[in-house]
């Protein structure tokens, strides 16, 4: 296993600590956060098709026989936990209690947090894995998610041909029922300054306009 994949304890993960405090803020950035991840999934389509999820050291999961929708799962080790890809929902699962991971379905376009253990199959989400948590904490919890997502984009940029994540991007703006976001350079530095929680990123609805002017 390399480097990037060793394990750590939970106490090393840096919290997301995003000021003002005001609960508002903590939900604008979750917002902002789902618009990333609905991109990101996209991209993840698209790194499928061209196999590089498993280029990356992704563990690929078949579809079994009940399992008739969606993508194959693709499964990464990271921090105690694992991260699983699906086209259905993507999340960080730690490997026992009393941590708490996060998974994002994309129908629903919302993160939830949810217990410890075996990832969530696609399409069916028990309502005893949810934990409540607040706006705030969810923040946190999103933190081993995240930072994730950061290495393997660094990953990508490694192995595939110069300009490949913009032309996802430019894809991803032509779907129909996409909403514009962020290009990738812009989500990976304002992603960057919401986990380091040294800066207080702007808005992502903010970086948009400028981007529009």
């Amino acid at each position: 296993m390399s480097a990037a994949l060793a394990l750590v304890s939970p106490r090393q993960i840096p919290a997301i600590r995003p000021s003002p405090t005001h609960p508002s803020h903590h939900r604008a950035f979750v917002r902002d956060l789902a618009e990333l991840f609905l991109q990101q999934m996209f991209f993840w389509g698209c790194d499928s098709q061209n196999r590089l999820l498993t280029g990356s050291g992704a563990e690929r999961i078949a579809r079994t026989s009940l399992e008739s929708e969606g993508s194959s799962r693709y499964r990464w080790y990271w921090k105690n936990g694992i991260v699983e890809l699906h086209s259905f929902c993507a999340g960080w699962f730690p490997a026992e209690e009393p941590s708490v991971g996060v998974v994002f379905i994309r129908g629903r376009e919302r993160f939830y947090s949810c217990s410890a253990g075996e990832p969530l199959e696609p399409g069916r989400y028990p309502a005893e894995r949810f934990v409540p948590c607040s706006t705030e904490n969810l923040l946190e919890l999103l933190n081993p998610l995240l930072e994730w997502v950061l290495e393997y984009e660094k990953r990508i940029q490694l192995r595939a041909p110069a300009g490949y994540r913009t032309r996802c991007h430019a894809l991803y703006e032509k779907q129909p029922r996409s909403r514009s976001w962020l290009t990738p350079e812009a989500a990976q530095e304002w992603l960057g300054q919401l986990i380091s929680g040294e800066v207080l990123p702007t808005r992502a609805r903010h970086l948009l306009r400028r981007r529009a002017v």
